[in-house]
């Protein structure tokens, strides 16, 4: 936002906040047509970084603990996946929200065809066009 606003701050008050409502109806506008373009459960973001994850951990091998636990050795530190808890002790899975690549390698594993409940929410489509559904209006006029 500052950035964005590095030429309206020297403007009045009443024409900087008509300027950044201007700049939110448009963005707002633009994510709403991209949202409602989707039609995969997950963001086209999250889709990227889950075929990312992915092929990074193409070669990485899985052992089962128990029903929910696994080893995930990757050539590194490895990963113990907890399922159940949504862990990960790389701990990008709980620190992102998106499947680390331990957790992809598991759903291979385990041939898993909806990973989407393993991702938060908030990476969801239906999340996502809601927090853009509102409208931003104009204001009335600076007589008014």
């Amino acid at each position: 936002m500052n950035a964005l606003s590095v030429h309206a701050r020297k403007l009045p008050i009443t024409m900087l906040l008509e300027f950044f409502r201007a700049s939110i109806q448009q963005w707002f506008w633009e994510h709403r047509n991209t949202a409602d373009g989707l039609t995969t459960p997950v963001t086209s973001y999250t889709e990227r970084k889950l075929c990312k994850r992915n092929r990074k951990s193409i070669s990485w091998t899985v052992k089962p603990i128990s029903q929910v636990k696994f080893e995930v050795l990757d050539m590194k530190k490895g990963g113990k996946v907890n399922l159940q808890d949504k862990t990960c002790t790389c701990k990008q899975w709980q620190f992102s929200g998106i499947p680390c690549g331990h957790v992809m390698a598991v759903a291979r594993y385990f041939v898993l065809r909806n990973i989407t409940t393993h991702i938060q929410k908030y990476f969801h489509t239906e999340t996502y066009k809601s927090a853009y559904m509102e409208d931003i209006n104009p204001l009335d006029h600076i007589s008014e």
